[in-house]
């Protein structure tokens, strides 16, 4: 007998896996979505200007 899961899979085996489910799980929660928004906007905007600043360089 087998059971259809729905929802999403996460291989947490691997390194990458496991970070995009802590982040996908982390903005399915109401209380962690706005913090983890926010976080991951600075992130995003410090990788952004790193990329502008290679850019010049080289």
């Amino acid at each position: 007998m087998a059971l259809e899961l729905k929802g999403d899979r996460y291989d947490i085996g691997d390194k990458f896996g496991y970070m995009k489910a802590i982040v996908e799980l982390g903005l399915q929660r109401d209380e962690l979505r706005p913090q983890l928004l926010a976080y991951l906007d600075i992130l995003l905007q410090k990788e952004l200007g790193k990329e502008k600043l290679r850019r010049r360089v080289v």
